[in-house]
């Protein structure tokens, strides 16, 4: 009763009614004003300014619920000596005549020394992360050492199958374990991993 339409592009009562329909709509709850906004438009519902919508909204009693804060885990760690901690990964690249290229690596997180890399033009299972392991230990002894080494990796499946069934089977001096980076048991990221997929993909093959 407030406002009288007195010029075309003002809104009217209808319209009005439809922006409050909308704002307190169940399904809405949540939703930001902006993402509400585009899908009324979508449907035809009303065509105004987005400002105009967000004033209104307001005044329809829009709030919007606040996102719960996710767990923040530590980023990262930082080892005592060389081949104490061993980060993998596995990263996807776009290749000009194969495809994509799953790419993985193996860094040491004392020296920050890339130990070893392997690639392959399909899906990367855990037989072949065990490849890429099975490699690197064999290129630097470690199996004749006698300080314990453990492997850092994501929660993926490609992380586990064969990859376990060969640590479970070594028997060599080092104890050698496998561990899921961001779980409860172990709170630290694979960041030292991320960025090395970083350093390539900006450094290496954008050059």
């Amino acid at each position: 009763g407030k406002c009288f339409r007195q010029y075309p592009k003002q809104m009217t009562s209808e319209e009005l009614l439809k922006v409050e329909k909308m704002v307190q709509l169940p399904e809405n709850k949540g939703k930001t004003m902006t993402t509400i906004f585009y899908d009324s438009l979508r449907k035809g519902l009303f065509y105004c300014g987005r400002t105009t919508f967000f004033k209104y909204a307001k005044e329809f009693g829009y709030v919007k619920i606040k996102k719960k804060k996710k767990k923040q885990h530590k980023i990262g760690l930082r080892a005592t000596r060389a081949f104490e901690w061993l980060h993998v990964d596995i990263t996807d690249v776009q290749t000009q005549t194969d495809g994509i290229q799953k790419v993985a690596f193996v860094k040491d997180n004392y020296s920050k020394a890339l130990l070893h890399y392997k690639s392959i033009p399909k899906n990367a299972g855990s037989i072949f992360i065990r490849e890429l392991l099975e490699e690197t230990f064999y290129k630097f002894g470690l199996l004749n050492t006698k300080l314990p080494i453990n492997i850092l990796s994501d929660g993926g499946s490609e992380n586990k199958g064969a990859l376990l069934e060969w640590i479970n089977q070594i028997i060599a001096p080092p104890i050698v374990t496998k561990i899921t980076a961001n779980s409860d048991e172990f709170p630290f990221s694979n960041s030292m991993s991320e960025s090395t997929h970083s350093i390539y993909k900006t450094e290496y093959m954008k050059r």
